[in-house]
Order: C-alpha cells, then structure tokens, then sequence
C-alpha cells in the first residue's frame, strides 16, 4: 500500500496487525507504545493457503491428484475483520496541512471450513473499513487540566467561606448543629460544583466544535472514536456534574422547600360582619385568607420558562431544522445526515446551547 505524496512520489504505508506474534511468542502490537510495534509492509483480505492440511499441502498447493480434486484441505480461512487508515495531522507551525506518515491497522479474525459450510449464515460476514484522522491533542489536555485544578482550588476557597458561614448562623440561632452545618456545606460545595464544571464542560466542547467546524484549513481534528480512553474525562466529569446536582437538588425539595413552615401575617384591619347566628361581629373574612394562601401556592409554580414549550421548540429545531447533525464528526456546518458518526461532546455543546437560546428567547419575550 502507497500514499501518493504532493510531488507524484510514493510513500510506503506501514501496516500494524493487532495478531502479530514476535519472536518470544508475545503480542508486539497489542499495547499502545509504538516504540515496541513490530509493522509490516504487506498484507491479505483473505488467506486459505496457511489454512491447509495435508501432507506436503504448501508445496503441492493446486495440484491435482488422480481423481482430479485438490490435495490440500482447507480447514481454517482467514480474513481481516477490520481495517483502520490512522491519519495524523502534523500540527508544525510552518507546515499547513501536513500529515504525518499513516498507518493501516488490520484485525483478523479466522473461521473454520467446517462451520463455513456447515451454516448459510457463516459465509457471509459483516467487515469494516475506517479512516480516521486525529491530532496531537497535548495542548488542549494542558489548558483543559490547568482550568480544572484552577476551578477546583476556588470550589476548596468557596467551601471553607460557605462552611463559617453557615457556622456562623448555627451559633446565632443558638443550636447546637455541628453535623448540620457539616452537611449544609457539603451540599453547597455540590451545586457549586455541578454549576462550575457544567460550563467547564460546556466550554471545552465548544472549543472543540468552534475550532473543528468553521476552520477554514486543517486545523483541528477530533479525537477518534475508536480510542475509549479519549472520551474517558468527558464521561466521568459530565456523571459527576449530573449526580451532585441531582443530590443537591433532592437536599433542597427534601429539606428545605418541604419541611418550611409559612405563616401569614394579615395586616387589614378588622371589621363589622354580621351573621345569622350572631349579629355583627368585628373579624376578618376567612375567604380573603384561603385567596391568598392558594395564590401563594401557584406561585409556588409558576416559572418564567415553560418547560413544556422548551421541549417542543427544541423537538422542532433539533428534529426538524437538522440542527442534531452539526454534531456529526465532520468539519462542515451542514444540517443533513451523513455517514459520520456523531460526537457525543458536540453533542453535548449542540443541545445546550438549543436549550439555552431557547429559554432565553422564552424569558425576554
């Protein structure tokens, strides 16, 4: 396999084979240091020659015997299952657009004669053929991880102060609360930090989507989806944003919403009413006081943003303006599906900032 360069020269494209075996039996390609890689220069889609049996099968390999078959038995057949292209992108200041050499990545996979020809369903098999392009990406996990330890000193800050705080008010109240005040804390340091690290998240992947979709040259590329440990970070920190707002959220209906008592002052004067029973009679009516107490209760509920209109109007312009596949991993803003797979912090970027449009439209309106 050849890469035709700039200048019409052909460059050799090495191949790695996950199954390569070295000389002391062990799996050279199997780890992710290069340095250790064993890569060749050619390869197969197919191979039924190292699948034969018989004696002399190699050297007698297509001959026929007296009865006009075969010689060899064909016992194992192996094909390559998938096949990776891996670009990389030469991130060089003075070389635009340059890659570095790529390298095919080939897993094979073998099946027996027997099963093949046993069952209809074996001699077809699904195999797959990616490119994939990717970057040196250590700049951005040095921006990304010198942002997270900078907002996670200032959450350490933020619990120390909400800590004497509430402290401070247990002492005034005059209440002896040290586990209290301790969970108090906690539970802040939880919404703060679901809230901090929610627009941490929101503004890595819009880094990613800005840079990524309206470059005009090759000058960012996505991590590839076939290496799960480039989506590792994204994934635990986008559950530990949704698990402590979800707890802070249970500790603030439970506690604090649900177990306050209100009371109404009524401030009107009294005045004469008369009834059957008991003539006139200086009092208030107890009908104002239900009016107010259920006002009171709607409001309770009532929102500035209705949630029900957010989801039909994120339905209608996610679903039918197309704007879910501005999260596929391609470099352009087209709204129309495609063969590239989505992104899931794209994703991410694309359906908050829907929602955020929309409920800030909904709110100024």
């Amino acid at each position: 396999m050849f890469l035709v360069d700039y200048d019409g020269s052909l460059i050799d494209v090495p191949v790695k084979v996950n199954q390569l075996y070295d000389s002391a039996g062990e799996q050279a390609n199997k780890g992710e240091d290069e340095k250790k890689w064993v890569l060749t220069r050619r390869f197969f889609i197919f191979d039924t020659v190292s699948g034969v049996s018989g004696d002399d099968a190699l050297k007698n390999l297509g001959d026929m015997n007296d009865n006009g078959q075969r010689n060899e038995q064909i016992e194992v057949v192996r094909y390559a299952k998938n096949m990776t292209l891996r670009v990389m992108l030469d991130t060089a200041v003075d070389k635009p657009e340059a890659i570095f050499v790529p390298y095919l990545e080939i897993d094979y996979e073998e099946k027996s004669a027997e099963a093949i020809f046993k069952e209809d369903t074996a001699k077809f098999k699904d195999v797959f053929f990616v490119s994939e392009y990717t970057m040196d990406d250590s700049g951005f996990w040095r921006l990304a991880r010198a942002t997270f330890w900078t907002l996670l000193v200032i959450l350490f800050i933020l619990f120390l102060v909400m800590t004497a705080v509430h402290a401070r008010a247990e002492g005034l109240a005059a209440r002896e609360g040290s586990l209290g005040t301790a969970a108090k804390s906690i539970v802040s340091v939880f919404e703060v930090f679901s809230t901090l690290y929610f627009w941490y998240l929101y503004a890595m992947t819009g880094w990613w989507f800005i840079f990524f979709k309206f470059q005009q040259r090759v000058y960012v590329l996505l991590p590839g989806l076939s290496i799960q440990y480039n989506f590792k970070p994204y994934d635990g920190m986008l559950g530990a944003v949704a698990l402590t707002k979800l707890l802070s959220l249970t500790y603030k209906i439970y506690f604090e919403q649900s177990q306050q008592k209100i009371f109404f002052i009524d401030w009107e004067s009294e005045k004469s009413m008369h009834t059957r029973k008991r003539g006139y009679k200086a009092g208030v009516n107890p009908w104002r006081r239900l009016y107010i107490a259920n006002e009171f209760n709607e409001l309770q509920g009532t929102k500035h943003i209705t949630t029900e209109m957010i989801l039909l109007l994120f339905l209608v312009v996610v679903e039918g303006f197309g704007y879910k596949y501005l999260a596929l991993m391609e470099s352009t803003s087209s709204r129309v599906d495609s063969d590239s797979p989505e992104s899931f912090p794209l994703s991410f970027f694309v359906i908050t900032t829907v929602i955020f449009v929309l409920g800030v439209g909904e709110y100024m309106l």
